[in-house]
């Protein structure tokens, strides 16, 4: 298991919005309004990242509610082709780096700060595993943006993270609103953070430790690996997922007729965790990998088509584990 089990770590959960605009770059609402609209909307943390500018609104955080500094680069200029849309977003950031223009730079910008770095909305971007790979050194990757989605219907970047991390990228994935209209693009995505206590050093190193998992609505209540097996206890969903290198993963689909592919329904009396179904949904099951598979992790959808989606783990001689 990992280093940092988000499901066993001390603590509760927090929710974290990670990519949102103000009117200092191309949102519609000042920093004032959006910390308000967002605490309102049930959030813990707030990170505001405007495009090429630190918006810095911390002093308007509380004891029950965190507003974060940050960033989103890109590359400008003439001759940056596509990577004019790899865009890169810093949390816990104070200054911008002017002079980076390429995303390894502007990872190397974010750390240097002490920031976690974020790749952002690959699907929409263009980008494919290679590309990612050039910014390796991420912290994470958005596996959902919401405006995005809405917008061009690109904001499930799913496949470019898995062929990344089947390439050798260790990559956490968050979900983000990437709001730049509050009310049409907002609170519809979110990291789960669990943390003993909100400060902005506990934020920053859960993000940095993967302790976390990301949602649109779904809650993971546990996801315990051993050998080949694995089990999932979650909200009631209509589908649950490991997934682990092509033609390696495993899942459950509710219903009488909710096919069984490498997975047992949870049972009664199994001991880990209580409960089978509610109605006709899941609440969990058990999954068995294939040992050709080196990495693994858990997609949950509920009965409206949202999703939940923990961080990899990878096999090791030890077990499974945060690294590889």
């Amino acid at each position: 298991m990992p280093a940092v089990d988000p499901f066993r770590a001390p603590g509760r959960w927090y929710r974290a919005c990670l990519h949102a605009h103000t009117t200092s770059s191309d949102g519609q609402m000042p920093p004032e309004s959006l910390v308000r609209h967002y605490r309102q909307a049930g959030f813990d943390v707030l990170a505001i990242t405007d495009h090429w500018h630190v918006t810095d609104a911390s002093e308007r955080s509380t004891d029950d509610f965190l507003v974060l500094p940050g960033i989103e680069y890109n590359a400008r200029g003439a001759g940056v082709g596509h990577l004019s849309s790899f865009h890169v977003v810093g949390v816990g950031v104070r200054d911008a780096d002017t002079e980076a223009n390429a995303p390894p730079a502007f990872v190397d910008a974010i750390h240097a700060q002490n920031g976690v770095a974020i790749v952002a909305h690959p699907s929409w971007s263009g980008l494919d595993a290679a590309d990612l790979l050039t910014a390796a050194a991420a912290d994470a990757v958005e596996v959902w943006n919401a405006g995005c989605e809405l917008e061009v219907a690109r904001g499930d970047s799913s496949p470019q993270w898995d062929a990344a991390l089947s390439r050798g990228a260790v990559l956490g994935g968050v979900a983000a609103d990437d709001s730049h209209f509050p009310g049409l693009d907002s609170a519809r995505a979110w990291v789960a953070l669990r943390l003993a206590a909100l400060t902005p050093e506990n934020v920053l190193a859960a993000l940095r430790d993967r302790c976390y998992y990301a949602s649109r609505g779904p809650v993971l209540h546990a996801v315990e690996a051993e050998g080949d097996t694995v089990r999932v206890a979650c909200t009631p969903a209509r589908a649950i997922h490991v997934l682990g290198p092509p033609t390696a993963g495993a899942g459950l689909n509710a219903g009488v007729m909710g096919l069984a592919h490498r997975a047992e329904r949870r049972r009664r009396e199994d001991s880990w965790a209580e409960g089978t179904t509610d109605g006709e949904l899941l609440t969990g099951g058990t999954f068995h990998l294939p040992p050709s598979a080196r990495w693994l992790r858990v997609v949950v959808e509920d009965a409206s088509g949202r999703r939940a989606w923990s961080n990899p783990l990878w096999r090791t001689a030890q077990g499974w584990a945060a690294e590889p």
